[in-house]
């Protein structure tokens, strides 16, 4: 695939998945952090600017960032997760009532995904003082020179 229609492509599901978790706002039960962290993966192939914004956006920002940057989750975003996703497999499978082999496996790859989910390491504490965006070095002389005086 070439570099301009990979772009494209890249571009294009970005802005599929964010439209996804963008829906997810206002629907209970559609997740709206792990699609955006989807289309952040994508917008940093194809439109970092875009990655930028999602980055920037004051509720759902910090946690994708803090989970593409870190692999940090917040223990209230594990918190959500776990919730969110064993109610919405326990609704769909009460609704469909599918075999029982189905029901076992749906509840052994919930297993595997909430261990997975719940063993990601706390995001870095910063104090607010000496917080900079990630993107920026810091410069530990004046960082220095700032608290000394």
């Amino acid at each position: 695939m070439s570099g301009l229609r990979q772009t494209r492509v890249y571009r294009s599901l970005g802005v599929f998945f964010f439209a996804l978790g963008s829906i997810g706002i206002g629907v209970p039960l559609l997740p709206t952090v792990i699609f955006w962290i989807i289309a952040a993966i994508f917008f940093a192939h194809s439109d970092p600017a875009l990655r930028d914004r999602i980055y920037n956006h004051p509720k759902f920002g910090p946690t994708v960032r803090d989970y593409l940057e870190d692999g940090a989750l917040s223990l209230r975003a594990k918190l959500f997760a776990v919730c969110g996703i064993t109610g919405g497999t326990s609704v769909g499978l009460w609704l469909a009532q599918p075999p029982h082999y189905v029901i076992g496996l749906a509840a052994v790859l919930v297993v595997i995904v909430l261990i997975y989910l719940v063993t990601r390491p706390a995001p870095p504490v910063v104090s607010e003082e000496l917080q900079l965006p990630r993107s920026q070095p810091v410069d530990d002389e004046s960082l220095l020179d700032k608290h000394l005086k």
